[in-house]
């Protein structure tokens, strides 16, 4: 498909889905700046590259922002036929939005890609101006891409003490006991290079990182739910404190822990 093509069926699969319109900031689920191919959603969709942007789409119209050091990259790279362009920092997506919805219209967006700031500074815009901001199940972006790459899955290494400056089972027991003191059941770790530090380990999923994707869930008692793919860590020995869970499973643990009224 070219761009126009996956526009119209981003459009349509929006239509399915019961929702007017789409907001998605260029990010992952880790909230990281540097992408893997699997997850340039944005550049996919439009044809921008730059580090930093937001799209919105709407039935008869569509936007990508950015700040000020993409001015010229956006006129580059995106048809004005099938998109506009906009300065992020004068014009915040939240703002763009809520002067082109009417009342009644739903705004979907996906949850795992927006932080919770952003999602109460739109859903504020929106609802000034009498329309809904609603989380979807699936990107819908990701129900079109049919060649989209897979996550990437490189080794991950042990990074030796010497450098990390403290052992791992060190720095989980002592990080644990601060999520107890916090008065937490379970510290939630999205971010790899949190991960990273906290395990001592290190990966090349993340261009020009050397980080391992993956999310973790550590406990007051200092034991660590590591959720990645298994294959990445053949050779590697975290003991008995990191349970190894499949990439898939960690929604399923948070709706399990929230359902047993942990903290």
């Amino acid at each position: 498909m070219n761009i126009a093509e996956r526009l119209a069926a981003l459009r349509a699969r929006l239509k399915e889905l019961g929702v007017d319109g789409f907001w998605m900031p260029r990010t992952d689920e880790h909230g990281s700046e540097y992408l893997p191919p699997h997850a340039e959603r944005v550049a996919w969709l439009t044809g921008f590259t730059g580090s930093a942007g937001v799209v919105i789409v709407l039935s008869e119209t569509a936007a990508v922002l950015s700040d000020g050091r993409y001015t010229v990259q956006l006129e580059r790279e995106l048809d004005p036929a099938l998109f506009e362009r906009g300065n992020s920092v004068e014009t915040p997506p939240s703002v763009w939005l809520s002067h082109r919805v009417k009342a009644g219209m739903r705004i979907g967006y996906d949850p795992r890609l927006v932080r919770k700031p952003e999602k109460a500074a739109m859903a504020k815009k929106l609802d000034t101006a009498g329309a809904e901001l609603v989380a979807l199940d699936a990107n819908p972006i990701d129900l079109i891409w049919t060649d989209r790459p897979a996550r990437p899955a490189e080794p991950v290494k042990a990074h030796p003490v010497a450098y990390a400056g403290e052992e791992a089972e060190a720095k989980t027991e002592r990080m644990g006991a601060a999520v107890g003191k916090a008065g937490a059941d379970q510290l939630l770790i999205t971010a790899p290079e949190s991960i990273a530090w906290l395990l001592n380990i290190r990966g090349a999923d993340v261009p020009f990182n050397p980080l391992p994707l993956g999310f973790a869930l550590l406990g007051a008692d200092g034991h660590v739910r590591l959720f990645t793919d298994r294959a990445k860590l053949a050779g590697l020995d975290f003991g008995n404190r990191v349970a190894v869970e499949p990439y898939e499973a960690f929604e399923p643990a948070l709706a399990e822990l929230g359902n047993r009224g942990l903290r």
